[in-house]
């Protein structure tokens, strides 16, 4: 079914989102029907991303050529998990079921490339976070600022696009807590895993901002806690003994035009990569996976464009278990 022609009300989706919250209170055909109604509004999100996409591509490449780039659709997953902690939110109005990040080299550069985007009318002043200079509880550094579309297509009116901007840095310990979440079956991305870890993210977070010379800095903490941590937890061997196994198909080996499905089964360490020039048939084949593997925690499957398999590595590379420039990072600071 063409996008354009779907009737499908804001309403219809709130109560989509909603339908998630009891899914094991409702029947087979109203779940399926959620589900294809979630998959749905997902895609309408294609267009605003990829003109997101090229917005920060345009004022990344002025301050730094060497940037990286990504951008992907949510997991129906990690849609579904994000409406049940949040009881409140309206599935109609998420703001990062589509998201584009650019990583660059430095803070300076960073900021520079923000002001930039600030001055964008595309760019929706009243949201978005500057977790630099508020960093999250549990250490995490970026700034999100939401795109908002304003285009004439009138089923992609108001949709949302979060734009995440990041150093080199913290790239590589926002890459490291997902590998650790998804080999230690750890929660840490949403606020959840054992207390170790979590203190051991915060701590290094802190140490990496020193590096940077970042603001707000917590100087009340004992360096001995975090060199004491990674003996306990045994880090520097865990995160060296993930390396996982690609497989990526010839045709995604070629300059990449369109979308990226990665599919990760964590319990064999191996990763697929399949390349789509077909926006329809790339989305189909994301909803039959995810439909695929609901209930099976051994599998990732996530929709992601990049320029080239090198740059999905550099963008994505949680899902190679890639956290090389962390580990050395680590080493420095201890």
């Amino acid at each position: 079914m063409v996008i354009e022609e779907l009737e499908l009300s804001r309403k219809q989706v709130k109560k989509a989102g909603d339908i998630f919250r009891h899914i094991d209170s409702v029947s087979q055909e109203e779940s399926n029907s959620a589900f294809d109604i979630l998959s749905e509004w997902r895609a309408r999100h294609i267009e605003p991303l990829n003109l997101a996409y090229k917005l920060v591509k345009r004022y990344t490449l002025k301050y730094d050529s060497k940037a990286f780039f990504g951008q992907r659709l949510k997991r129906a997953i990690s849609i579904i998990h994000k409406l049940e902690r949040i009881p409140k939110l309206n599935l109609a109005r998420m703001q990062d079921i589509a998201g584009c990040r650019a990583i660059v080299k430095d803070y300076k550069t960073l900021r520079k490339i923000d002001s930039g985007l600030l001055k964008s009318k595309a760019i929706d002043k009243s949201k978005g976070k500057d977790y630099i200079i508020e960093p999250k509880q549990d250490g995490y550094r970026g700034i999100h600022r939401i795109y908002r579309y304003t285009g004439n297509k009138v089923y992609c009116k108001n949709l949302m696009v979060e734009i995440q901007l990041r150093t080199e840095l913290q790239h590589a310990w926002a890459t490291a807590v997902e590998i650790i979440d998804t080999f230690e079956k750890e929660n840490l991305k949403i606020g959840q895993g054992s207390q170790n870890w979590k203190e051991f993210f915060y701590l290094v977070s802190n140490e990496f901002a020193k590096l940077e010379e970042l603001p707000n800095i917590d100087v009340n903490v004992n360096k001995n806690d975090l060199v004491n941590l990674v003996k306990e937890l045994n880090v520097l061997d865990k995160l060296q003994s993930y390396s996982v196994v690609s497989k990526i198909t010839d045709d995604a080996k070629e300059k990449i035009k369109d979308f990226l499905l990665i599919r990760l089964n964590k319990k064999e360490k191996r990763v697929s990569v399949s390349s789509y020039s077909d926006d329809s048939l790339a989305k189909e084949t994301y909803k039959a996976m995810e439909k695929e593997y609901t209930n099976n925690d051994d599998y990732d499957v996530v929709l992601v464009h990049t320029q080239s398999i090198k740059e999905l590595k550099k963008s994505y590379p949680n899902y190679f278990a890639d956290s090389r420039l962390f580990i050395e990072k680590l080493k420095q600071i201890l």
